[in-house]
């Protein structure tokens, strides 16, 4: 496996979306192996292949919860990803995160747009998912909560609209991974909360992603409702 860099990058890519790709022991073999891949393609000038494992690279690192290195290997990707790449869409939503987060909401939204589009024409529910939970959040965070809502259900409609391709993409070994459940709920639950719609729902799944952020809102959403009490043990978990 060590010399043939393209098998490497092919059998990540594979068991990222065929088995749990939260196991440590599948994280820890496709390190290995990406890294395998990695190094081949440099020495032998395969840029373009490169930048596929690189951004396979980022996406593992995002499953790990270890999301600086995410962004870190996205940039790395992005002077080699080819505009065909599956990949591709991956690294604009990417892109338009580190740019989010910077504070840079008007920057992300180009980025998300090609991204949505690429998504949609490659049938990729997971980045259309995705895009439109970004889309809602730069909405949000510019006050334009008719918009965000707009987008948030886009998000659910587009799911519901092939379960079975939903189904297929969602998935690992047979369960809905928790991350994109705790998202959707989590950009809801803001989005109630900046419509003062004050009504406590319970936490969805616990993820670190959000954990805190979750936190916080029903935190915020006890002492509006006058259980300061509460909201301070919420709070502090």
């Amino acid at each position: 496996m060590r010399t043939q860099p393209e098998l490497c990058s092919l059998f990540v890519l594979a068991t990222m979306f065929t088995v749990d790709r939260r196991s440590p022991a599948v994280q820890e073999r496709s390190e290995q192996l990406l890294q395998w891949a990695e190094q081949g393609f440099e020495v032998q000038g395969q840029w373009e292949q490169l930048g596929d494992a690189l951004e396979l690279h980022a996406e593992l690192a995002f499953y790990q919860e270890d999301f600086p290195r995410a962004l870190t290997l996205a940039y790395q990707a992005r002077p080699h990803l080819s505009r065909e790449s599956v990949l591709y869409p991956d690294n604009l939503l990417a892109n338009a995160l580190e740019a989010f987060l910077a504070g840079e909401v008007d920057g992300a939204w180009p980025s998300l747009v090609e991204s949505l589009e690429l998504s949609k024409r490659i049938n990729s529910v997971v980045n259309v998912f995705s895009t439109f939970l970004y889309l809602g959040g730069i909405c949000l965070e510019k006050g334009e909560l008719q918009q965000a809502s707009h987008y948030y259900h886009q998000a659910l409609s587009f799911i519901e609209h092939d379960q079975e391709l939903s189904r297929q993409q969602f998935l690992a070994t047979g369960n809905m991974d928790p991350f994109f459940t705790s998202w959707v709920y989590h950009s809801l639950a803001q989005l109630s909360y900046e419509r003062n719609e004050l009504a406590l729902r319970t936490m969805p799944e616990e993820a670190v992603h959000i954990f805190t952020s979750g936190g916080l809102i029903q935190a915020r959403l006890l002492h509006a409702s006058g259980e300061t009490a509460r909201s301070g043990r919420r709070s502090w978990g």
